[in-house]
């Protein structure tokens, strides 16, 4: 099931008017403006436990940083009735975050099929 803010393309909430923009691929999730007005973007992720990671591409850490204030994570922690919602500001010079870098590479699935016994082995 899809969260409830992707059901409306617009949403007010006490934190502001809310636009959801995720299938634009501009960085993050939704963007509006906060009570006093000013631009907001949020990027959501989903996570099982508090203490589990997350990632996020280049261009969303780009973003996160380069708009200081303005940017928050609004990370989604467990499932159903029990979820919680924590907003985090990414800007935060004392949050531990980690540079990893990532490539493409190849899995061999359903191999076995193709494969033979080696004779004298």
């Amino acid at each position: 099931m899809r969260p409830n803010w992707r059901r409306r393309s617009t949403s007010t909430t006490s934190a502001g008017r809310l636009r959801d923009v995720s299938t634009q691929n501009v960085g993050y999730d939704l963007e509006g403006t906060d009570p006093q007005g000013q631009p907001v973007r949020i990027k959501v992720k989903k996570v099982d436990r508090p203490d589990a990671r997350f990632a996020t591409t280049n261009n969303e850490m780009s973003l996160m940083l380069t708009q200081p204030g303005g940017y928050l994570l609004a990370i989604v922690v467990g499932d159903g009735r029990h979820a919680q919602l924590l907003l985090l500001d990414p800007s935060q010079t004392d949050l531990p975050k980690e540079r990893v870098c990532r490539r493409w590479g190849w899995e061999f699935t359903d191999w076995s099929r193709f494969a033979r016994v080696a004779e004298g082995a």
